[in-house]
């Protein structure tokens, strides 16, 4: 039983494995029905099954590597608690002791690292915290029905020299195949052409002024030449895309320059997979059918599900997210005391005409309507200005940062709502005051 147990989960393996190559070949046959040329489709099909070796091999070391450490951990944990007895006997020092436990602990630590190295991917949480898969995965998406082209895509941060003051400063680099259309930009798509040339790139004109006045030389017709990575480039083409937290500047190349410019990445290992749909298929049922087929180490996710995940990550998992949220609670107290303070005064200046309708026969509830009402028409009347506003900091953060600022209409809209609920808490606040007047004590 114990010899069954053992080789189970290596034949499991080894079935999924049979299973991902017969994919593979259902999906290069796709290609050839599709009208690919042969030639195209054997060729790729040698670097998909160099890639599986590679894989495999990489896979097995890191499995056997694994098992060696378990091992290890074992055995290291009856001598532990061997010399733990022999302490308590007598026979050992605390030191002996305490260097076998510490010996555990270091191989406990190696294990897990070995662990979690096995199954990188769960980690992947954002553009800028990717972890690679094979493009075999995207081979295979190929051979789903519905699936119309797939291109893979290599992102890493490369070092860029300026070419006018000579700083060194990372810039995050794109690496598409510029035989397909991938990136939705005008200037992308205007210049894909030239990117087939050895050791040319794009250059982002929203990049930051550390990395050079770049697209101001390249619009007046000069040639831009610098390194990157120690490697020669030549600027060919601009393109806008707007900086973010993480990232202050875009190059975009092809995949082959790419892996000239980053030595250290591996080709087949990308970071992105693109995958486009024909016209006539069910997107819902295609995505269904992916996940279904496709192993844990890659993500699914249609276009707007990557959009929302990325916006999810800045938002709740980094400080900037936090930030923001707290600017949000803050304002909103500092506008109810505000608000507070203006309706508290109002009401104490005014207090004997309130009494006075109080004295008349006029309800708390009715006084407490004409407040709100005070309350929400000084919402308004603070709103629009502070919309203004708003929308002139947003322009100039942009011009000053370039990052994309957008004051949508749900933004819009959203504020609105918390500002009519500000004022309306303050004026619950207020109205105390005038629910405890007695209009005798007054006059």
């Amino acid at each position: 039983m114990i010899a069954v147990l053992d080789t189970y989960t290596r034949r499991q393996a080894a079935v999924q494995e049979a299973l991902e190559q017969v994919e593979v070949a259902q999906a290069q046959l796709s290609q050839v029905e599709a009208g690919a040329k042969l030639g195209q489709i054997r060729a790729q099909s040698r670097v998909v099954d160099r890639q599986q070796v590679e894989l495999q091999t990489e896979t097995e070391a890191q499995e056997a590597a694994i098992a060696r450490l378990k091992a290890e951990l074992n055995n290291a944990e009856l001598e532990a608690r061997r010399y733990q007895v022999l302490y308590t006997d007598g026979a050992v020092s605390a030191s002996l002791r305490d260097g076998k436990q510490l010996t555990a602990d270091i191989v406990r630590q190696q294990l897990n690292g070995s662990q979690a190295n096995l199954s990188r991917n769960q980690r992947s949480r954002s553009l800028i915290s990717l972890d690679r898969f094979t493009d075999r995965r995207l081979y295979q998406a190929a051979g789903i029905t519905g699936v119309a082209s797939v291109s893979p895509i290599y992102l890493n941060s490369i070092q860029w020299r300026n070419p006018e003051n000579k700083e060194i400063w990372d810039i995050y680099t794109i690496g598409i195949n510029p035989e397909h259309q991938v990136l939705n930009i005008a200037g992308v798509e205007a210049n894909r052409e030239k990117l087939r040339q050895p050791d040319t790139v794009l250059f982002n004109l929203g990049s930051r002024r550390e990395f050079g006045a770049i697209a101001e030389r390249f619009q007046s017709g000069e040639a831009i030449t610098t390194e990157i990575n120690e490697r020669q480039v030549q600027i060919q083409g601009l393109f806008k895309l707007s900086p973010t937290f993480g990232i202050n500047a875009y190059l975009v190349t092809s995949d082959v320059n790419f892996l000239r410019m980053a030595p250290f990445r591996q080709g087949g290992l990308v970071d992105v997979g693109v995958i486009k749909l024909k016209p006539d298929a069910d997107v819902q049922a295609v995505l269904a059918e992916m996940r279904s087929r496709l192993p844990d180490d890659v993500k699914v996710m249609t276009r707007d599900d990557y959009a929302k995940a990325e916006v999810a990550f800045w938002s709740a998992s980094t400080p900037v997210g936090y930030t923001f949220d707290l600017g949000v609670v803050i304002a909103f107290i500092v506008g109810s005391v505000i608000v507070y303070q203006i309706l508290y005064s109002d009401v104490t200046d005014h207090l004997p005409e309130y009494a006075t309708l109080k004295a008349m026969g006029f309800r708390d509830r009715y006084l407490l309507i004409v407040i709100f009402q005070e309350s929400l028409i000084l919402a308004v009347l603070g709103f629009i200005p502070g919309t203004v506003i708003a929308l002139g900091i947003y322009q100039i953060t942009n011009l000053a940062t370039m990052l994309p600022m957008a004051m949508d209409l749900g933004r819009i809209v959203f504020v609105f709502i918390l500002t009519a609920i500000m004022s309306s808490v303050s004026a619950a606040i207020a109205v105390r005051k005038l629910q405890t007047a007695d209009p005798a004590d007054i006059f």
